[in-house]
């Protein structure tokens, strides 16, 4: 026996990708900006330092996309602003790890979580708005 009046689950809602999409936001934004700043405030090296301007910038974007998100204003203009920010977070990742590459001596571990949380943030944040948008119609 089914019960026909439990309310359906909140995952299979037509509305999750939308409001998943404001958290995964904030906790790539947190996430790529603590990196940011460990590289830009602890490193010596110039092209470090660079690296962390890159990802605090990209926190800040992140931010910006968040508060777009959550405004849920013109949902197609925000989710195709959040699209283009994701993409950002995917190239800026590849960016940083080109500038730490740049000096030499890295380990792969290093950059592996240099150029992986910008590149997970920014995957987990373009799915959601792909699968937000292909339900919002």
């Amino acid at each position: 026996m089914t019960d026909s009046g439990a309310p359906p689950s909140v995952i299979a809602g037509p509305g999750f990708p939308r409001v998943a999409l404001g958290p995964a936001w904030v906790c790539s934004s947190l996430a790529v900006g603590v990196l940011g700043w460990l590289l830009f405030a602890i490193s010596d090296w110039n092209q470090d330092r660079l690296a962390g301007l890159v990802l605090l910038g990209l926190a800040v974007l992140g931010m910006i996309a968040t508060a777009a998100v959550a405004s849920n204003r013109r949902r197609a203009l925000t989710l195709t602003f959040s699209l283009m920010a994701g993409g950002a977070f995917v190239v800026a990742g590849v960016t940083a790890v080109v500038l730490v590459m740049a000096r030499g001596n890295s380990f792969a571990g290093d950059l592996l979580l240099i150029g992986g949380i910008p590149a997970v943030g920014g995957l987990v944040t373009g799915l959601l708005g792909l699968r937000a948008r292909s339900m919002a119609g």
